[in-house]
């Protein structure tokens, strides 16, 4: 070989080194921030619900590929009433998240949305199919629907037209009277967006338009005007809107879970809940958690579709669920009825302002933003008031009904607002007929007991207290109650035939009750009570 070609030879050999280093240098740097970016915060643009994900195609490299993961099996069967094209996933810390977040825009995925707190990813099926999210730590769940309680005027409009609506504002029901009330207080509205443009004195608005859709305030301006404004029982509320339901009403348990959240990180001191979950959703329930670990009390509906269970977040016993009744203080008849009630409050017939004018507002989604602004009210007079203890105040003033105690009806009693203001006032004397309470099996044409309630409804102690009970059965009877503590209740029990069905008739009976030793009692309208018994109709 000439000494040129070696020395030709010998700078090929060189400049291939060099060639060779500097490929294996940036190999290395690339390596580097691939791995880097999984551990830095990742910003997400959200994907609508509605659309589904565009898949972008990238060039195949060696980098990250055992992050990619593809699944190959069919999805778990799906409970009743979940979303069917997309998943819940949850994961144990920010890190996993993290990496899950940063392999999808990887891949020009986006998710439906990011619930940080909980760790929690919602994503299509497809995108779920494409990038598995267990292989970086997820646990899968399914998202239900959530949706508004029916319309019981279009559920059960025979049972709806037997009832007695109260045609009065909130303000007008509880008699408050006071327009400094809720005052430095924030009830959340998770529902489907309350109008701007109403007169309230403090309206703040979280919008998560998840659902892509034009809002419809209607439905969420008639819970809120039962809470706050001029119509409401606690008219200076501040009225934090959480927008989690569409213009149809329908939403998820996911968006639900965020709006717990993301009203629980704004200051909420009450969540008003007029909407319910069919089935026991996870993140649903340690949003819940979340909630209630930080001292906000929950109220919700007990749904109006006239069955024995109670959706979520009514189900669960760390959220106050609340039935209706109507104006006759008796149960809407529409209502779910389980254990689990909290509270009764008026549901029929309110006047509210629904964003278009006043209208008539009735269902559980109108008794709940009864206790909603009842709270609101008490913690505005004693800030320093414990949740618990605000709760409390209801709960040891309420009206007794149905049977003695708690039960699937009325749950606790009928919020008495009454019992409520005069509650710290001595020697109050005021006995009632609390109700006459027909067996909801009693059989047409046999004889069936009747119980009649007679409750102390003030803060003096009662001895002997005379009821008399007469039916249009018979002669009247003389009873004589025993002592009775304040707020406590004594079942009387007496005998009637029922009517036959169709027969059309019907047996009265009528209760009334006296206070001992001619002592003045300060509510007469509630000394006396009739209830007409007749048999249901058959079917036709």
């Amino acid at each position: 070989m000439s000494p040129r070609h070696a020395c030709l030879s010998f700078y090929g050999v060189r400049k291939t080194g060099y060639l060779l280093l500097l490929l294996t240098i940036l190999a290395v740097a690339f390596f580097v921030w691939t791995v880097s970016r999984d551990d830095a915060p990742v910003q997400v643009e959200e994907e609508p619900a509605e659309v589904m994900p565009q898949v972008v195609e990238e060039e195949e490299d060696d980098f990250g590929m055992d992050d990619l993961v593809t699944v190959d099996v069919a999805p778990a069967e799906r409970p009743a009433n979940t979303i069917e094209d997309e998943m819940i996933f949850r994961f144990d810390s920010e890190e996993e998240l993290q990496r899950f977040l940063a392999a999808l825009q990887r891949e020009g995925l986006a998710p439906r949305g990011v619930l940080r707190q909980l760790y929690a990813v919602r994503v299509s099926e497809r995108v779920a199919l494409s990038l598995d999210p267990r292989a970086y730590g997820g646990r899968e769940e399914h998202n239900f629907y959530s949706a508004r309680p029916v319309p019981p005027e279009a559920f059960a409009p025979g049972l709806f037209a037997r009832l007695q609506g109260f045609g009065l504002t909130a303000a007008e029901i509880a008699q408050t009277g006071d327009s400094t009330s809720g005052q430095g207080v924030i009830v959340a509205v998770l529902d489907s967006g309350v109008d701007p443009d109403l007169d309230f004195e403090d309206l703040r608005g979280v919008w998560l338009d998840y659902v892509g859709t034009e809002p419809s305030y209607r439905h969420g301006t008639s819970v809120a005007s039962i809470v706050a404004g001029p119509l409401g029982i606690a008219p200076a509320t501040t009225i934090l809107s959480v927008r989690v339901l569409d213009e149809n009403g329908v939403g998820n348990s996911f968006d639900l879970a965020r709006g717990i959240i993301e009203a629980t990180n704004h200051g909420a001191r009450i969540i008003n809940m007029s909407l319910g979950v069919y089935g026991e959703s996870p993140i649903l329930l340690e949003a819940i958690r979340y909630a209630y670990d930080q001292g906000v009390i929950m109220v919700a509906s007990a749904g109006n579709e006239a069955v024995d269970r109670l959706p979520y977040p009514a189900a669960d016993s760390r959220v106050l669920a609340v039935t209706a009744i109507d104006a006759n203080r008796q149960h809407a008849l529409f209502p779910n009825q389980a254990r689990g009630i909290d509270f009764a409050a008026p549901g029929v017939g309110v006047i509210v302002q629904d964003g278009e004018g006043e209208s008539l507002f009735s269902g559980t989604s109108a008794a709940a933003p009864m206790i909603s602004g009842t709270l609101a009210s008490l913690l505005s007079k004693n800030p320093a008031l414990a949740p618990e203890s605000a709760i409390g105040i209801i709960r040891q003033n309420l009206d007794d009904a149905g049977l003695p105690g708690a039960d699937d009806t009325f749950g606790g009693g009928i919020v008495s607002w009454d019992r409520i203001e005069r509650r710290n006032q001595t020697n109050v004397v005021d006995v009632a007929i609390a109700d006459i309470h027909i067996p909801h099996d009693a059989v047409p044409g046999q004889t069936t007991p009747v119980t009649i309630l007679v409750q102390n409804r003030g803060t003096a102690w009662l001895g002997d207290t005379t009821l008399t009970v007469q039916t249009s059965q018979g002669e009247p009877e003389t009873f004589t109650v025993g002592s009775l503590d304040a707020g406590g209740v004594a079942p009387q029990v007496i005998y009637v035939s029922m009517p036959n069905r169709d027969s059309g008739e019907f047996v009265d009976v009528l209760a009334q009750v006296s206070p001992p030793g001619n002592r003045e009692d300060v509510d007469l309208s509630n000394n006396l009570r009739v209830r007409r018994i007749s048999a249901a109709p058959s079917a036709e």
